[in-house]
Parts: C-alpha cells; sequence; structure tokens
C-alpha cells in the first residue's frame, strides 16, 4: 500500500516536472523568435483625485528609446499578475490579470467569463505568476493564457484558457479582436 502511494506520488512529481519543462521550452522559442511581442507592459493601479479615480500604468518599449508611459489605457486593476500579448508589431491583442480576460479594445474579450478560477480579486490575494500566456506553435492567432490560484486564497489550481485571435469577437470580420473558445481547463489541482 505505501509503495503504490510512493509511485503514485513519484508519478505526479515527474508529471509536474514535464508540464513546466514544457512550457519553458514552448516560452523560449516564443522570446527567440519575438520582435516587438514584449514591449507593452501593464502594471499596478492607484486611486488619484479628488475626484477619485483608479488609474492604470504601463510602459511602451517600442520606440527604441526610452520607454514612454502609456498610463490611463488598461481597464483591469492589477495586484500582482499581468499578463500582455502583442503582435510582431508591438500592437496590443489581448491582456490579462489571472482573472479578467481583455481584448485589444479595453473590453471583455467575447467568450470570457466575468471572472476566471485564477487568483482571487482583490488587493490582499497573492499569486505572483497568476497570469502567463504562450502562443500555440505554428499558429498566428491562437493563444493559451494560463492561470494560477493565489498563495493566500481559495486553491484553484493551475488552469489553461483557449483564445483565438482570428474570431470576430468585439471586432468585425475584417478586424478581428478574438474570443475565448474555452476557459478554466484544470491542468493541475491545488497541492496545497
Amino acid at each position: 500500500m505505501k509503495a503504490a502511494l510512493y509511485l503514485h506520488e513519484l508519478n505526479m512529481l515527474v508529471m509536474k516536472k514535464i508540464i513546466f519543462i514544457t512550457l519553458i521550452l514552448l516560452g523560449k522559442g516564443l522570446v527567440l523568435n519575438g520582435q516587438q511581442q514584449n514591449n507593452l507592459w501593464y502594471f499596478g493601479t492607484a486611486l488619484t483625485g479628488p475626484p477619485w479615480n483608479t488609474t492604470s500604468f504601463g510602459l511602451d518599449f517600442s520606440g527604441g528609446g526610452s520607454p514612454v508611459q502609456v498610463n490611463n489605457q488598461s481597464a483591469l486593476s492589477y495586484y500582482e499578475s499581468v499578463s500582455v500579448a502583442s503582435d510582431e508589431n508591438g500592437i496590443l491583442q489581448f491582456y490579462s490579470n489571472g482573472i479578467e480576460i481583455m481584448d485589444a479594445s479595453h473590453q471583455r474579450m467575447s467568450g470570457a467569463p466575468a471572472a476566471l478560477q485564477g487568483s482571487q480579486q482583490g488587493t490582499t490575494a497573492s499569486s505572483v505568476q497568476g497570469a502567463y500566456h504562450l502562443k500555440i506553435p505554428d499558429s498566428d492567432d491562437k493563444f493559451l493564457l494560463f492561470t494560477t490560484g493565489a498563495e493566500d486564497g481559495v486553491g484553484t489550481g493551475l488552469r489553461y484558457s483557449e483564445i483565438d485571435l482570428s474570431l470576430p469577437g468585439n471586432g468585425t470580420s475584417a478586424a478581428p479582436l478574438g474570443e475565448v473558445t474555452s476557459f478554466d481547463n484544470l491542468l493541475e489541482g491545488s497541492s496545497g
């Protein structure tokens, strides 16, 4: 009985390592092939006023020199997690805080739920890498968005959502903004 339990735990550990290595290799390939996909960063929020408004912060590295501030563009609040996808020209495609997925028009992406099961909403949930996207190899338009549960919140595990930017979504057939085709698919349950 103990041997079977040990083998099960060993198999789970091996599977976790295989998934981790696969994600790293996929990400490494994207960085090597990318041009300006990582030039737009969104992060942080602040309450400003009066009148009191929430503002977002960002940097655009597309100019080649010093980054340009792109504040107040994002429609989301960020505590820690953020993932921003841009095309090879640095044009925004979508972004997420691990809870919501927004398209390039800063609207909730078509097909996305009001809240993913990723890191918890609020200012105390801690999931440092709660949102991470990867382009599906050999595809120009399909992405996977990975989310993780908050360390101090409800254990939601490692999940992924599929995004297809060739679909119209909130845009048109001629100018598509993409759609979430599936969401909150469980890869690995929480272990803690």
